[in-house]
């Protein structure tokens, strides 16, 4: 009888503790953001991932940094606006257009005068030619760390 009075509260610590984890979600079943920027969808073929700004200053000229992709069939034009930007991009079926300037194949979107300074974030509007939008807000980065460097140098100077 002792052995068991003995293992009675072990059991129920390990129930107890064991319990915790069968109730709480697994960090592994969870979708994360592996970076600064934002991603989000405007529908189910279209979504945009690592959208942020790279500026030196507020009130200074910025980088927008962004990848769109069009999972769908079809064509797709998305407009961006928003912190005096006016862009209309073409997404081709299947394919992915990247923002930013870095790689050859990039668009560069320039923002004439980021109103935020870096370590805020830019409030921006996405829409689809067929009516789906999305607000989004971009967080705006500087050349602090290497990564966002090769961006500052797609930025006009005065």
């Amino acid at each position: 009888m002792r052995p068991l009075r003995a293992a009675v509260p072990a059991l129920l610590v390990a129930a107890v503790v064991g319990g915790c984890t069968y109730i709480a979600p697994q960090d592994t079943q969870r979708s994360m953001v592996p970076g600064d920027g934002l991603n989000f969808t405007l529908g189910p073929d279209i979504s945009v991932s690592s959208l942020l700004i790279v500026a030196r200053e507020e009130d200074e000229p910025g980088v927008l940094v962004a990848r769109v992709v069009n999972s769908g069939g079809e064509p797709v034009s998305v407009a961006i606006t928003g912190a005096g930007l006016d862009e209309d991009l073409e997404v081709p079926p299947g394919q992915t257009v990247q923002i930013g300037g870095v790689d050859e194949n990039s668009q560069v979107v320039v923002i004439d005068a980021v109103p935020e300074r870096p370590g805020k974030y830019v409030s921006l509007a996405f829409a689809t030619d067929d009516g789906r939008s999305r607000e989004a807000v971009a967080p705006v980065m500087d050349g602090t760390f290497d990564e966002y460097k090769p961006y500052l140098a797609e930025i006009p100077t005065s």
